[in-house]
């Protein structure tokens, strides 16, 4: 491609290049406009019809860019998981970790990771038995002679053959065996294994934090001249109250850190260490109440205490009752109110959304602005407000009815008026496209009123090159 390479990726980008242009470009088989395609195309708007094309291209970075997309349909990854490719087939089996910006229940069906867990290409098969998404009993059925046997029969495993790995991995000479038996946490370690644990440098880090202390050995530990030892100990689950008192006093920060993170603490305890935050300090999530066995009344607890980071955490769990939304909007703290509204857009009051929308400048308004949850009623306020930056912020959503884009195409701001005007008229567009200026042009392909015939245009000056192969 010439100096015109900016094409490609302009109408890919478009989210009104129309389907039979796509499938033309698909169709073209050439490797930067098919890759473009793939890497620039909005997700959602990827036509069925196009991206079967795509699945067919000789060229592998085409195939694999489909394998990332979030809009690739199970079916046709199926389909893609026989590809003569193995890098096609190792993105298959790693697609959870390679699909941007998107969340899924299942990225592949059943039927594709069986057929990959047979591979003949050891990493994928590999990949298959360490894939979240995978199903335990395709791991089970296909762990033998895997290397990973002891720790798929240890996670997966009826609760006979997960003892036993459990056991073998406790007394491995392999200390990540050691380590994955110590963390994973499905079984206790044995009272006899706990010494050996500690006094290996190898595993005493993370048996500190998991293996079930004596009052003695815990003692010892938070005496430990080693700060992130006593850290980790803070966060045992044996630990005693008392001794998490203790070490909520420590003079070392990041043991106090590692108190106020502690599973399960006593709301007393919290409240009574819990340090100001200020509004715009960044503060990282409290995990276990996240990520870990807390449930919604154990969060709503957590919600109401004097900690900062606690109730930032809450405010991002998705499970939240409707009396601990309605207080953490009233919360104090401004972080709090704006990482409830991200979470909960549909489910906050109208006047913090309003409150949101006018104080926080950050990229996740747009991020809100595209959320279903968002209230169409709080759209509609945006797009009569007299604050242009809200008028701006609703023209933006992308979900105006007809009638609110004619009343915005009548905005005093012109510049405003004509990014929502659907018969924005064609030769603003054409100036652009004829100004020599990449960024005019490239900013004129991109916009979802470019007239289609000047789509068309722009087109047949790269089609030349689009040649099969």
């Amino acid at each position: 491609m010439t100096d015109d390479s900016w094409i490609a990726r302009a109408l890919s980008a478009n989210p009104s290049t129309p389907a039979d242009l796509l499938l033309t470009m698909a169709n073209s088989q050439d490797r930067s406009i098919t890759v473009a395609l793939c890497h620039d195309r909005p997700q959602g708007l990827m036509p069925a019809e196009v991206a079967a094309v795509l699945a067919g291209s000789p060229h592998v970075p085409v195939r694999t860019g489909l394998v990332v997309r979030g809009d690739t349909s199970l079916q046709l990854i199926a389909e893609l998981a026989h590809d003569p490719a193995a890098r096609v087939r190792l993105f298959i089996a790693m697609r959870p970790y390679v699909v941007e910006g998107v969340a899924f229940d299942r990225y592949a069906i059943d039927e594709t990771y069986e057929l990959l867990a047979r591979d003949p290409e050891p990493k994928i098969r590999s990949e298959v038995l360490i894939n979240r998404d995978v199903p335990g009993s395709i791991k089970l059925a296909n762990a033998a002679g895997s290397g990973h046997e002891d720790w798929i029969l240890l996670r997966h495993g009826d609760e006979e053959q997960s003892l036993a790995a459990f056991l073998r991995l406790l007394s491995a000479a392999d200390p990540a065996d050691r380590k994955a038996a110590v963390t994973e946490g499905r079984h206790q370690v044995p009272a006899e294994f706990v010494a050996a644990l500690l006094a290996d440098p190898q595993t005493r880090f993370d048996a500190v934090r998991h293996c079930p202390l004596t009052p003695e050995q815990a003692d010892e530990l938070a005496r430990d001249a080693d700060p992130t030892i006593r850290a980790r100990l803070a966060g045992n689950p044996s630990t005693s109250d008392d001794l998490v008192r203790e070490l909520a006093l420590d003079s070392d920060e990041g043991v106090r850190r590692a108190v106020l993170h502690r599973p399960f603490i006593p709301i007393d305890l919290l409240d009574s260490i819990a340090e100001p935050v200020a509004p715009e300090q960044r503060t990282n999530p409290v995990y276990w109440m996240l990520d870990g066995p807390a449930d919604a009344a154990t969060v709503a607890a957590y919600a109401r205490s004097r900690s900062v980071i606690h109730r930032r955490t809450a405010a991002n769990y998705r499970g939240l009752t409707a009396e601990s939304v309605a207080e953490l909007a009233e919360d104090e703290d401004f972080a709090v109110r704006l990482m409830l509204t991200e979470r909960n857009p549909g489910r906050v009051p109208l006047s913090l959304l309003a409150e949101i929308f006018r104080e926080w400048r950050g990229w996740t308004i747009h991020w809100m602005l595209r959320n279903p949850e968002l209230p169409l009623a709080f759209l509609d306020q945006l797009v009569r407000s007299d604050d242009p930056q809200q008028r701006w912020y609703a023209a933006q959503s992308g979900r105006l009815t007809a009638e609110q884009r004619a009343l915005l195409a009548e905005d005093p701001d012109p510049a405003l008026a004509a990014y929502v005007d659907p018969a924005r008229p064609a030769r603003e567009l054409e100036q652009l496209l004829a100004s020599g200026d990449p960024d005019d042009l490239r900013k004129a392909a991109r916009h979802p009123d470019v007239p289609v015939e000047v789509m068309w245009e722009l087109w047949h000056r790269i089609a030349p090159a689009a040649q099969p192969g």
